[in-house]
């Protein structure tokens, strides 16, 4: 064997060494891009959009669900608790009352929850603040025309929209906000503002010196009068109950009356079971 072979044949082993140390540094980085790219489909993913909500919302999101948008970014997917993290915040988000199954598919995470839904628009600067039954705010609705797919009793307080901070999470205490309350809470629990949403469009208080006194502006124009709320002192015990019954009857009469609405002052609920309509 002369020099050349002998030099030869030490080479090889060596150049073999060489490229078994590229294919596996190949290989080393290709796993990791493989790891990369699976962390990043776990880190999963979902989209808000119209056809996830109930009808009653409308096309554009509101800041509080936007915030739903984030939370997958935010989640440790490799831990084994990740559902439990998903789960804690959904709940921390305002609309979000319970939440049923988390999964994660391809690099996609669903869920199934129940939303509260608002009952009454307080009319703020710029906007409405949407309400629940409690007073809790649930979020903030922007513009100064309620989007009508929310289908709710809006509110203007009587100290005017600049007194109803944006960025409130409960309502204000007071006789005012309390009667609302009341009041919404009354046609919430005898099902007036879910078997007939949209029926009443707005609530006005008027401040008397024996006691408050509430409207419903209503379908096309009618005003309902429904009188004193509750701590008052001068409502009667099952009064309520006539003034759902009454109200019951003008809404399965509303095709003969809201084309007579420009004609009719008021419609009275808080005299009985039977509505009291007082003409122009």
């Amino acid at each position: 064997m002369n020099a050349s072979s002998t030099s030869q044949g030490q080479w090889i082993p060596a150049f073999v060494f060489i490229m078994v140390l590229v294919f596996v540094g190949l290989a080393l980085r290709h796993a990791r891009n493989e790891v990369d790219l699976q962390r990043a489909a776990d880190a999963g993913s979902w989209s808000l959009t119209q056809d996830s909500f109930p009808d009653w919302f409308p096309d554009s999101l509101t800041p509080a669900l936007e915030e739903l948008q984030q939370i997958p970014s935010g989640i440790p997917h490799d831990s084994v608790h990740w559902r439990d993290h998903v789960r804690s915040q959904l709940l921390e988000n305002p609309w979000v009352h319970s939440v049923g199954s988390i999964e994660r598919q391809l690099g996609k995470i669903s869920f199934s929850a129940i939303l509260r839904r608002p009952v009454v628009a307080v009319r703020c600067p710029g906007g409405h603040l949407l309400v629940t039954p409690e007073g809790k705010v649930i979020d903030y609705a922007e513009g100064y025309t309620l989007d009508p797919h929310w289908r709710i009793p809006e509110y203007s307080s009587m100290g005017g929209n600049a007194n109803v901070d944006s960025s409130l999470s409960m309502l204000p205490s007071g006789e005012e906000w309390g009667q609302l309350l009341t009041l919404v809470g009354d046609l919430f629990d005898h099902g007036i503002l879910s078997d007939h949403s949209g029926f009443v469009e707005e609530l006005r208080w008027t401040p008397q010196d024996e006691g408050a006194f509430w409207y419903l502006i209503c379908e096309g124009g009618l005003r309902l009068a429904w009188g004193k709320a509750t701590g008052s002192g001068s409502r009667l015990p099952g009064s309520v109950r006539d003034k759902i019954t009454a109200m019951r009857k003008v809404i399965a009469d509303k095709d003969r009356l809201v084309p007579l609405a420009s004609s009719i002052d008021e419609i009275s609920l808080f005299a009985g079971p039977n509505p009291i309509v007082t003409q122009r």
